[in-house]
Formats: C-alpha cells, structure tokens, sequence
C-alpha cells in the first residue's frame, strides 16, 4: 500500500475501527481509586452471541472466579455504562480470555460501540497476506500515549493511534502472526517519524485490506497480543484460533 493509499482509506478505517476496540478496567474495591486501565479488548457478534475478547495477560491480577464482576469495558461512548458480563472462559497457552455478555442487555445499552460480526472476519488470512495483500492494519491506545483516569474528576482519557504496516510470516513455533514493526514511518505530511510504542495494544484488532469489497474492505484477521516497537516484531492470535477457542467452550464445537 502506497502512503497515498493509506491516507484516503484512514478516515473510513480510524472510524471503522474506533468502534470496535475498548481499554479494559479492572475494578479495585477501593474508593478514591475505583478503576484501573489494564490493555485493550474487542468486541465479537459470534453465531448470535455477543462477545468481548483480550489477552489472559491483561486480566492475570484478577482471580478468574472473580473476573465477571471485575473487569469492565465501556459499552457507550458517553462512558456512562460498562457491558454486563455473564460467563468467561481462558487459554493461558493462547493468552485468550473470551467474556459473553448479556445480549439482552446489549441490545439496549449499547450506544456508539459496534461487534465485529463473522462477515467481516478473515479465516484465510494467511493465504490473503501471503499472496494477495500484506498490508496490517491496527488501531488501539500503546502504553506511551498518553491515556489514564483522572480519579478527582472521575474522567478517563484515551488517546489512539493508527498503525499501518505490513505481515511478515505465519510462525508455526508460536503459532502466531508476525507483523513488522519498525523504529521509523512515514508521517501524515510524507516525512518519517518515530512511530508509537505498541505495548498496551495487547487485546486489539488486527485488520487486513481487501481493496475489492467496497461495503467493509477491512477484515478483522486476529488480536495482537504481544510486541516491542524495538524489537521490530508484532504478534498476533489469528481469529480461526478465536473462533475454535469459542466453538469449543460456547457451541460444543
């Protein structure tokens, strides 16, 4: 994807996917500090289920017994109401944790935020990067940003960041994504910058492009998971992994 490319396609694709992602809260039991920031968390509609997905990584200093009740996410963008979790299942292996929400409570309260739904997934994603189209796409808040809660307000501030890059192979010792992450990008004015940290992006969407479908050309191909702008590496857990994972503990699949 040419810089020209991408910066008519990142209007529709910060838009697209603004409304897809989530920072996680963990509750604390404390007053004056009510709330924590923990990573991020995306929202799935799966065979007439809605989902909220992360990392195990990011929710590990909540006991699992305990995590229905402790882990928070937005569900309106006014920030005035949390989703209502019913069950949640882990893979500390995949460093997945998948919660259900309440539908019936969803359909009522939630305003703004929008379920990436199994028409805009991609399962063959490998065959897509390797032989069609590489170009990654990733929206989210990385921890250098400059995001947290103002507890005498009570306020939260999220700042996000869009990242464009490129998938280098599918590693079959990690069972993972690698997607390249480079010190240096080019800037919305041509020139290059230094591009953001990519730690606290763990729990967001990765997107591939499909240029040809013109209705949603952005196809939810995982979730990142771990990676260091340093390191030049990104990891991602596919979404054929996702969906097994929920077959398997929601449908007896």
């Amino acid at each position: 994807m040419t810089r020209i490319e991408y910066e008519l396609i990142l209007p529709s694709f910060q838009d697209y996917a603004k409304r897809r992602v989530v920072k996680l809260l963990i509750e604390t039991g404390i007053a004056e500090y009510p709330y924590y920031i923990s990573g991020s968390g995306g929202y799935f509609f799966y065979k007439n289920k809605h989902f909220f997905i992360t990392c195990e990584h990011c929710v590990s200093s909540v006991e699992p017994n305990e995590r229905t009740k402790k882990v928070k996410a937005l569900c309106s963008t006014n920030g005035q109401s949390v989703a209502r979790i019913k069950t949640h299942f882990r893979d500390k292996e995949l460093d997945l944790v998948v919660f259900e929400l309440d539908s019936d409570y969803t359909n009522v309260h939630f305003k703004g935020f929008q379920f990436v739904t199994q028409k805009n997934i991609e399962l063959d994603y490998i065959n897509f990067l390797e032989k069609q189209n590489n170009t990654i796409l990733i929206f989210g808040s990385p921890e250098d940003n400059d995001s947290g809660i103002d507890y005498e307000t009570g306020t939260g501030t999220i700042h996000n960041q869009t990242y464009c890059t490129f998938f280098n192979e599918y590693n079959n010792d990690y069972d993972l994504l690698n997607i390249n992450i480079t010190r240096y990008a080019f800037s919305g004015d041509g020139t290059y910058k230094i591009p953001n940290e990519v730690s606290g992006l763990s729990g967001s969407w990765v997107y591939c492009y499909k240029s040809d479908d013109k209705k949603v050309p952005f196809k939810c191909i995982g979730m990142m998971v771990r990676g260091k702008r340093d390191s030049g590496n990104m990891w991602a857990l596919g979404i054929d992994k996702i969906t097994s994972f929920i077959d398997r503990n929601y449908f007896n699949g």
